[in-house]
């Protein structure tokens, strides 16, 4: 494996307690399951800074060629976090069955579920994930999404992240 392959989780830097406790949540699932030579790094933007945001995706999957880039944020119909959007338009190909399983994981946890609009895309060799901040959510919703990330991102790259099981 590459040594150099790097896993981007960008959240806002509005640092509340659960933003602290969400993306905890996220490195404290996905870090064990790596192997050697995968590493996580973390980004922060500024909280409405859509063209910060935009910037960062695009020097992360174009110039970075990082394989795998995690964003939670609000995902909640109508609760004005741009983060679904951007990568919406930065990514050609989606792929709609992460969204979907979110919301299937969710529904029997919240009813809010039928109002998520979670996303998930390729951009050249890149999957971004756009995931629910909430940290209840993500403990639920990490262990049926992360088995096919790896799939996702070999489609993507040819590139095969290993993990444990």
């Amino acid at each position: 494996m590459n040594p150099q392959v790097q896993i981007a989780l960008i959240h806002s830097e509005n640092t509340t307690a659960a933003t602290r406790q969400a993306a905890a949540v996220l490195t404290g699932f996905i870090a064990p399951k790596l192997v050697e030579g995968c590493r996580i790094k973390e980004y922060t933007v500024a909280q409405h800074d859509v063209a910060g945001l935009e910037t960062l995706l695009v020097s992360l999957a174009d110039e970075a060629l990082c394989p795998l880039i995690l964003c939670p944020g609000q995902t909640l119909a109508g609760s004005g976090n741009a983060v679904s959007a951007v990568i919406q338009n930065l990514c050609p190909k989606p792929m709609p069955g992460f969204g979907e399983q979110i919301r299937r994981t969710l529904l029997p946890l919240t009813p809010a579920a039928t109002l998520l609009m979670p996303f998930a895309g390729i951009r050249r060799k890149t999957v971004m994930v756009h995931l629910p901040a909430e940290s209840e959510w993500l403990a639920a919703i990490l262990p049926a999404l992360f088995p096919a990330i790896p799939n996702a991102v070999f489609l993507a790259t040819g590139l095969r992240l290993t993990v444990r099981s």
